[in-house]
């Protein structure tokens, strides 16, 4: 699979969801209620299998800091697996990450460097922050372009 064709998709999930997508160049992210988070996220799934555009998902993993245990929120829960069981059925691949990995890679700074930082959507940020980690784990030479092209040198 080549980042150049391929269509990224993060989901920070719960009462109100974050949404962030990446075609090679164009990002886009929003939030959403949770009630309408799955047929948003299915509709753009079944739009680029249709026009045979390879998609990965991405969603945050809920691990509560404290416990170590998955939350309860139960929003949060249902989204993730609704999401997970849109990718199976589509023959789609499908990533669970860490928060806390997510917010070490994708910091306000990066974000903003990157001009994907959205003031007004904490949770859309949040959605972004693990689209980042995707592109670092999966294309990690086009992570590096990536913020080499956005004049990101760190801090």
């Amino acid at each position: 699979m080549n980042f150049k064709e391929c269509t990224l998709i993060a989901a920070d999930p719960g009462g109100m969801t974050g949404i962030a997508s990446l075609t090679y160049t164009a990002f886009d992210s929003l939030e959403m209620e949770h009630s309408s988070v799955t047929g948003f996220v299915t509709g753009m799934l079944d739009y680029h299998k249709r026009i045979q555009h390879p998609v990965i998902l991405g969603a945050e993993r809920f691990i509560e800091q404290r416990s170590g245990k998955h939350s309860s929120q139960p929003h949060a829960q249902r989204i993730i697996g609704a999401l997970e069981e849109a990718a199976k059925s589509r023959d789609i691949r499908f990533e669970l990450q860490n928060t806390s990995d997510a917010k070490t890679i994708g910091r306000d700074s990066v974000l903003k460097r990157l001009g994907w930082y959205r003031p007004a959507t904490p949770h859309g940020n949040d959605a972004a922050r693990h689209l980042l980690l995707m592109i670092n784990r999966i294309f990690p030479d086009d992570y590096a372009r990536l913020l080499l092209a956005a004049g990101y040198l760190g801090g």
